[in-house]
């Protein structure tokens, strides 16, 4: 039980801190404003994106829509019915993630993206334009591949 109420923080806590940036962005920034915050490697960008994580196969809100929904439903039965312990972090991150674009392309037809990075060296340059919720999707996604795929020893 204690796990459990963990991943429902985790994933509500994740799902405001997006909603909450994306809140004021689309409050103080117009859509294709830029602002830098250090130097030319981090700015904010208000754009719109019915793609996925950093801007890919953009024009297909609907299919990730109902991807994003599968999705999620997906982690709920599976860390309800099997999940591990060590699995609690990734899959609340990307439930909250997913639960915040979700949110987005419901509301407004779109995610708002708005992290830009810079790196200075192709093919990185620049980055494509993101959010939190992108960012908690794909850091979810990488820990539970190492967790899964990688780590040999089993955690007790």
């Amino acid at each position: 039980m204690k796990n459990k109420k963990l991943f429902i923080f985790i994933a509500l806590s994740g799902f405001a801190i997006d909603r909450l940036s994306k809140f004021l962005i689309r409050e103080n920034f117009r859509i294709g404003e830029a602002r830098a915050v250090i130097g030319n490697f981090f700015r904010l960008t208000h754009i719109t994106n019915t793609g996925i994580a950093f801007g890919m196969a953009r024009g297909n809100n609907i299919f990730f829509l109902i991807l994003s929904l599968a999705i999620i439903s997906l982690i709920i039965y599976f860390f309800v019915k099997k999940a591990a312990a060590r699995e609690l972090l990734p899959l609340a991150l990307i439930t909250a993630g997913a639960a915040g674009n979700i949110y987005d392309r419901i509301f407004y037809g779109s995610v708002c993206d708005f992290l830009e990075f810079n790196l200075g060296f192709p093919p990185f340059d620049p980055w494509p334009i993101f959010n939190i919720a992108d960012a908690m999707v794909v850091t979810g996604g990488v820990i539970l591949f190492y967790i899964e795929f990688i780590r040999k020893k089993p955690v007790k």
